[in-house]
């Protein structure tokens, strides 16, 4: 057998090894690698190659669970008459966020957040409890809400959550599945309407009337006014009261506000002209009344 026959016979049994060998060898190989291939083939999956994407998907699965169980929770409450003005201004918020969605998600979670802020804020200011001297975090505010059992347990636990992906969401350096926003974004309009429908002290303007320091109608007192005020409590119960206060060019009729007061001013009784039947009427003393305008929380 001639040299070069010798060879070519070692190259071709080299070969047929090779083609022999090669599933053996991948099998071996997915067994070996097989956890990490799994997790690569995941990432693939989900666009995440590289460190630059962000897996969402179990957090918002633990989110809607504790959305829907508080849904279920306040579906057992009373309702009341002013979950109808709350629905409608709901459908407003909830188009303007879907409005949003179309051109940046990130832009319509921003809208969400700022609005369950300002309800977690509405629900302190109602009951007296929002401090006045500085500007307290959302998580202060729902701290204090949970503290005070203003609000059930799985409701205080669906805004942690959402607070959490909004974090990563917004403040986050990966990129998200575009997807999973909008999912937090849907399951988060349903918490939106969850807590506007929980009964809860609401105090609203109703007009700003002069008053005047006679029974007769004619001296006016011109650096108080008497805020007529709705107020709508939990059980459905409904007020409307006069109340002094100081902050006369303030005040705007149909806004809500807080329940805070001036304790250092006392305010004596004065006089009114009824803007319905033109009688003369007495508003009696009562403390400064400032609350603020819940938008401004």
């Amino acid at each position: 057998m001639t040299p070069e026959v010798l060879f070519k016979l070692i190259i071709e049994l080299i070969v047929a090894l090779s083609n022999w060998l090669w599933p053996l060898v991948a099998l071996i190989t997915l067994l070996v690698y097989r956890k990490p291939i799994a997790a690569l083939l995941s990432r693939i999956k989900k666009g995440e190659l590289f460190g630059q994407g962000l897996e969402l998907e179990p957090a918002v699965d633990e989110f809607q669970q504790v959305v829907e169980q508080a849904g279920k929770e306040v579906d057992r409450l009373p309702s009341t008459s002013l979950q109808t003005e709350e629905s409608k201004q709901t459908n407003v918020d909830v188009n303007a966020i879907l409005d949003d969605s179309k051109g940046s998600p990130e832009l319509a979670i921003i809208r969400l957040s700022n609005l369950l802020e300002n309800e977690s804020k509405a629900i302190l200011g109602s009951m007296g409890f929002l401090p006045r001297t500085l500007r307290i975090s959302v998580y202060r505010a729902i701290q204090e809400l949970n503290y005070r059992g203003l609000l059930p347990e799985s409701t205080i636990n669906s805004l942690k959550k959402f607070w959490e992906l909004r974090s990563k969401i917004v403040h986050g350096r990966a990129d998200i599945n575009e997807k999973e926003i909008l999912r937090v974004l849907d399951i988060g309009i349903d918490l939106l309407k969850t807590i506007r429908s929980i009964p809860h002290e609401v105090h609203a303007v109703h007009a700003v009337i002069e008053v005047y320091d006679d029974p007769e109608c004619t001296i006016k007192r011109g650096s108080v006014r008497a805020l007529v005020i709705d107020s709508q409590v939990p059980d459905g119960g409904f007020m409307r009261r006069l109340f002094h206060t100081t902050k006369i060019d303030y005040y705007q009729p149909g806004k809500r506000v807080a329940w805070e007061w001036n304790l250092t001013n006392n305010i004596r009784e004065s006089w009114y002209v009824d803007p319905i039947d033109g009688s003369k009427k007495k508003v009696g003393g009562s403390l400064d009344f400032i609350g603020r305008q819940i938008d401004e929380l």
